[in-house]
């Protein structure tokens, strides 16, 4: 009976497995002029009085950059797409700012600009859609 119980509760360590941990998305009140983080849909959002305008970061569309522990001819190119509800367009994109892939975009007057992109990229492993972190700011333009 003894041998039966520690086989079985050996079955059961062995068997367990770790679940997954779901996250859940941030709303974040931002402030002109000050760097805020996002990761993938949170919602930034602006008031000045009253709502201006809100955007939500909904996806990593290309992730090319130059691997940190690589040396490259040039750096790779970044884009995120974001949706946003009161902004001159519904959806925009920011990058890293090589070639036709800018790092700002202008809504609303405001001036919105992609700082740091996080983590950096290694060549031995690859990036989980859910681990980028992106830093921004919104200023007057």
């Amino acid at each position: 009976m003894k041998n039966l119980l520690y086989t079985f509760c050996l079955l059961l360590t062995f068997s367990c497995e770790k679940a997954d941990t779901i996250r859940v998305a941030e709303k974040l009140t931002i402030e002109l002029g000050q760097p805020f983080k996002m990761k993938l849909n949170d919602t930034a959002t602006y008031y000045e009085n009253e709502l201006l305008f809100s955007f939500i970061l909904t996806d990593i569309l290309e992730d090319s950059r130059c691997p940190s522990d690589v040396t490259c001819i040039w750096q790779g190119l970044f884009t995120a797409a974001f949706s946003c509800s009161g902004c001159t367009d519904e959806s925009f994109e920011l990058g890293n700012g090589a070639l036709d892939n800018p790092s700002t975009t202008v809504q609303n007057g405001y001036k919105l600009e992609l700082l740091e992109i996080n983590p950096t990229t290694l060549s031995t492993r690859t990036i989980d859609v859910n681990d980028y972190e992106l830093t921004l700011m919104v200023s007057s333009n």
